[in-house]
């Protein structure tokens, strides 16, 4: 029983899947459990202050210009004993590794990562100084403007600035497929942050006090991750120079990271851009609503991507193997793991966040129930185009920056032409039809044609089982409301 247990603890500790799970329910439990005490603590204006700056930072995580995602992609490459890291459309044999980490490439590829994040770092303070206060400035003066939350917005952004910073350590730990220490590492911060900030707000409520230990926790985790990478493969990274920009690595490296990046910033820009347009213009009452109901949202989503974002590196790995058969069951399996989890957890939201709001007392409200479901269906779509894209992204052919850009554009001009007529509906009809329009089938064609699949045998598996499974969800939601 005891090497059971033994054997089964193990398993949880080091699997990617779980630990991923893990941080993610811990992300819902923080934000769940602080919810009820934010909400009857703070006045709606002073909500909104504090989901606007945290939509406000998840906006300037994407000015890393998609190096996050394209060094970990290359990492992958790298330990898979890949020759290059230019591209494995097809099935190249030349081009795959051996399973053996090509370590001279590494030792080149982390100096480079070292040197770009030196450079980002630098960006996003100043991005966040200038542009970040400029946005946050109507919401903080209609919440009083007091010297508090002016002190709360320098110590957020001079902290995300130093998390920025090391991303860096997270981007090679996820590339050497060591997904389960990274989730480690960002749970128990999260398990600290909540623990205190439970106690600020019994005692001490203010949002100062909750920002200095919230950044605090993160900037401990990323020291944390870079003790951990420092000893890896016999302490290898520690005779590594962490800032030497190796001119022809970076040549291979920027044009995969900016496509990415302008794919990322239009994309989830999107997304979260959304409530930091809407504060400019709606009541407060109204912003403070969608903004909750859009963290709301964007946690669900984050839960149902586990399954999915925590095998991208194996993923990665398995391209350059050529192991494409393979690729394909595993990325349909995790595919339909995510979106059941979040048709099930979105319609259950929808159900239950109204008695739990007047349970609470709280002196924020929900969106509309059918305001609610367009947004599932809205992210629904946005996340099975995203497994789609990133299956075809481990080929490190980034292909789809231009379809977020025409789909941004896009965007904004249905934002103008909207908002002021239908507000919120406005914005997430906005959402729906710029992505529909641009990208429709694209992905999913593509991405299939790289592995070898059949889109018909795709679409029975994959896409019509779980579009039934939304309907029904979103039927039951509606049924349960009205």
């Amino acid at each position: 029983m005891k090497t059971m247990v033994k054997k089964w603890a193990k398993l949880i500790w080091s699997s990617p899947t779980i630990t991923q799970w893990a941080q993610s329910l811990m992300g819902i439990s923080k934000f769940l459990i602080l919810a009820p005490f934010l909400l009857r603590v703070f006045e709606a204006d002073e909500i909104a202050v504090w989901y606007l700056f945290y939509s406000i930072t998840a906006l300037t995580q994407l000015l890393d210009f998609g190096f996050f995602s394209s060094f970990s992609r290359m990492v992958s490459y790298t330990m898979a004993g890949a020759k290059d890291i230019t591209h494995f459309e097809g099935n190249d044999p030349k081009k795959h590794g051996d399973g053996t980490a090509n370590w001279p490439l590494m030792q080149k590829l982390y100096g480079t990562i070292g040197s770009i994040y030196l450079i980002l770092t630098g960006i996003v303070f100043i991005s966040l100084a200038i542009f970040g206060t400029i946005f946050v400035y109507r919401t903080v003066t209609l919440a009083g403007g007091g010297s508090d939350l002016w002190i709360a917005w320098i110590i957020l952004f001079c902290g995300f600035t130093l998390i920025f910073f090391g991303k860096k350590y997270q981007s090679v730990l996820i590339g050497m497929n060591k997904v389960a220490l990274v989730n480690r590492c960002l749970f128990f911060s999260q398990v600290i942050s909540l623990i205190l900030s439970i106690g600020i707000l019994l005692y001490m409520p203010s949002i100062l006090y909750l920002i200095i230990i919230q950044q605090l926790a993160s900037i401990i985790a990323m020291i944390i991750m870079r003790f951990y990478l420092l000893k890896l493969e016999n302490k290898k990274y520690r005779a590594f120079k962490p800032f030497s920009l190796d001119k022809k690595l970076f040549r291979s490296v920027w044009a995969p990271a900016w496509r990415s990046g302008l794919s990322d910033l239009s994309n989830r820009g999107v997304s979260q851009g959304s409530g930091i347009i809407f504060a400019q213009f709606g009541a407060t009452p109204d912003v403070a609503a969608y903004l909750f109901s859009l963290r709301l949202i964007t946690v669900i989503y984050q839960l149902a991507l586990a399954p999915y974002v925590s095998h991208i590196p194996v993923f990665s790995k398995l391209r350059a193997q050529g192991k494409l058969e393979k690729l394909a069951a595993l990325t349909n399996r995790q595919t339909n793991i995510g979106l059941l989890i979040f048709s099930l957890a979105a319609c259950l939201t929808g159900i239950f966040i109204e008695p739990l709001l007047v349970l609470i007392k709280a002196n924020v409200a929900f969106v509309p129930v059918a305001i609610w479901a367009l947004m599932m269906v809205a992210w629904f779509y946005d996340m099975h185009n995203f497994t789609r894209i990133q299956l075809y992204y481990t080929t490190n052919k980034i292909i789809y920056y231009k379809h977020y850009i025409a789909s941004a554009i896009i965007f904004l001009v249905l934002v103008a032409l909207t908002l002021g007529r239908w507000g919120i509906v406005g914005i997430i009809l906005a959402q729906l039809v710029s992505r529909v329009v641009i990208f429709n089938w694209q992905p999913l064609v593509k991405s299939l044609k790289s592995v070898h699949q059949n889109i018909f045998i795709y679409l029975k598996k994959v896409v019509v089982l779980n579009l039934l499974l939304l309907a029904v969800a979103i039927v039951i939601l509606l049924m349960a409301k009205y």
